[in-house]
């Protein structure tokens, strides 16, 4: 029995080392590839494969980020938000004075803004962003997020920061970029004191009256805004930035709206009925494109969609929008309506060729991204997530090399004026589409995420965890070795998670008893939970992990994110969003089911 119990013992540490092995195999393939790829997409893979890297392998983790590091400081490129998320994980003291250390202060005190905001460190950002403000960065994007934050759960602070904003603002000369992010920013203030909405607007006003904002040449600022069931479009920069303005004077600073209401007279229609209610979605545009000057862009409603048949649709966007807009309003369709799998992938071979023909990469990538993310939210054939990750792998190819400019356009329009890295793209699309390529120069790149994702399937099989269930017991994961494991983190808000719900509560009922383990994990309170389970009838186990812990040991990939592990405890698949049920059985097969 001696030499059985240490047999047993030797085979489990060879096991071990075959295991510790591979990780180091894969981390050196990742380094290897990493250095043949341009700065930014370096940088970001390093400090992926570190942060993966940190729990199995530490010496190996920090010589990595030491690398990164290193390399940050040398080309002297602003890290990007992901990359200051590894860096505070990686090195937590010192993330702030290497973000510091290369160059624009503003741009960097925003992304380490950003990651307070994740963090849901509210002052810590709220300081970062007056530090921002200070360094001369008069319109930092994080403060329009972490102000939406702040207005719920720390009004008083908010409407102070906001108060800083207003004052740092370059009103005599701000660009319409600039005044869109400030009109924004209004926005996210109406749920802590929306008479500071009306005073921003006011502001924004005054601006419009002393001239023309400046904008790109060449291209216009054109949107769509629902109050209630009507639109208003603008065909316009000046109308895109006044239509708002009126819009938040009118609900929240009616002395004002009715001294300026000429300048409004061609939507009296729709704003003399406007309710305080209605005006927090009425002033956030529904659709916002850069069209270029020469497009037809029409000022009247646009057609009820909703109300067409899909081929419809497609016909009425190729009359009645602009090419960007067309896009966005294919994109909503899938969005608002319970359409089909073949309803969405006629859709999106309509949407991919007026991507790629878009006039600038900001608009290119904006589109394509938002079409790949859409198309995970929802249970959408593997081939249509193909065509929109190609379609954003090549607008990915276009940008490489020339991050900053794309990052100017993106700031033009009022959006994240940080630098944009490929990587963002590239880790988007290998997470969560297999087998596909990209263009030149960004081929290698594309294979080197891939590599990045097989190394955290291998990092992530050393997880273990203990969390409660809805029914009272404790699961731990390392209890069911030998069967195979579908691990769903999931929310009851979160709309993709509740489309796909049905599918996993199918394979719970029919695979149980074929060794299937299906845990679904949110981080709700265990009454939200369990008054969800009820009304739809689910059966499954629901885990409750309030703090996300489990999902952070995992990496944050959104919701529904799903983990597939084998009997061996391997992990044979993760990903972000909706599968239809043949491609779960399809990945189910491969763990192992029979």
């Amino acid at each position: 029995m001696r030499f059985i119990g240490l047999f047993a013992a030797l085979c489990a540490s060879a096991v071990a080392l075959d295991f510790d092995g591979d990780i180091l195999n894969q981390l050196h393939t990742v380094e290897k590839l990493s250095a043949e790829q341009p700065a930014t997409i370096r940088i970001d893979a390093l400090m992926r494969a570190a942060t993966l890297a940190r729990g199995t392998h530490p010496e190996e983790a920090a010589r990595l980020a030491d690398r990164a590091i290193a390399d940050i400081q040398w080309s002297r490129i602003i890290p990007s938000p992901a990359i200051i998320s590894s860096l505070e994980i990686l090195r937590p003291h010192s993330a702030e004075s290497i973000a510091l250390s290369v160059g624009d202060s503003g741009v960097a005190y925003t992304s380490l803004a950003l990651e307070k905001m994740r963090t849901r460190d509210g002052p810590g950002g709220a300081e970062l962003i007056r530090r921002a403000l200070k360094e001369g960065n008069p319109a930092p994007f994080a403060a329009m997020p972490l102000l939406r934050q702040l207005a719920r759960s720390n009004p008083k602070l908010a409407s102070a920061l906001m108060q800083d904003i207003v004052n740092a603002f370059p009103w005599q000369k701000a660009t319409a970029g600039q005044l869109r992010w400030m009109l924004n920013c209004a926005n996210s203030m109406i749920p802590a004191d929306n008479k500071v909405a009306a005073a921003t607007a006011a502001r924004v006003l005054q601006s419009l009256k002393a001239g023309e904002p400046t904008f790109r040449t060449g291209v216009k600022m054109c949107a769509a805004y629902a109050i209630g069931d009507r639109f208003v479009r603008t065909a316009n920069t000046r109308d895109t930035l006044l239509f708002p303005a009126g819009v938040y004077l009118r609900a929240y600073g009616s002395d004002a709206f009715e001294q300026e209401k000429e300048l409004f007279a061609k939507w009296s229609d729709v704003l003399d009925d406007l309710t305080p209610a209605q005006a927090a979605v009425a002033g956030f545009a529904v659709r916002f494109t850069v069209e270029t000057a020469s497009s037809p862009v029409s000022a009247e409603p646009p057609p009820q969609y909703n109300k067409m048949t899909v081929a419809e649709v497609m016909a009425a966007v190729e009359k009645n929008e602009p090419p960007a807009a067309s896009v966005q309003v294919l994109i909503d369709q899938m969005r608002s309506r319970e359409l089909s799998g073949a309803d969405c992938a006629q859709i999106t071979t309509r949407a991919v060729p007026i991507i790629d023909g878009l006039h600038s990469r900001a608009e290119r990538l904006s589109a394509a991204e938002s079409l790949l993310y859409t198309l995970l939210d929802l249970s959408a054939p593997a081939e249509a997530r193909q065509s929109a990750a190609a379609a954003l792998a090549r607008a990915a190819a276009e940008s490489a090399g020339k991050e900053r400019e794309v990052a100017t356009e993106y700031a033009d329009r009022g959006e994240a004026g940080l630098t944009y890295v490929p990587a963002d793209a590239l880790s988007a699309i290998a997470f969560n589409v297999p087998d596909m390529t990209a263009p030149s120069p960004l081929s290698t790149g594309l294979r080197l995420y891939y590599e990045l994702k097989s190394l955290a399937n291998l990092t992530n099989q050393r997880i273990d965890f203990e969390l409660s269930g809805l029914d009272g017991k404790t699961y731990r994961l390392s209890d069911y070795k030998g069967k195979i494991i579908l691990l769903n983190f999931w929310a009851t808000w979160c709309p993709p998670c509740r489309v796909e719900m049905p599918t996993l509560e199918r394979l719970h009922r029919d695979l149980s008893s074929k060794d299937l383990v299906l845990l679904a994990v949110s981080d709700e309170d265990s009454a939200t939970v369990s008054g969800f389970a009820k009304k739809h009838g689910y059966t499954l186990p629901f885990l409750l992990d309030p703090d996300d812990r489990v999902r952070d040991r995992y990496g944050r990939r959104g919701i529904p994110q799903t983990i597939i592990i084998s009997r061996e405890g391997k992990i044979i698949e993760q990903f972000y969003g909706v599968r239809e049920e043949s491609e779960y059985l399809a990945t189910l097969r491969r763990a192992g089911l029979n």
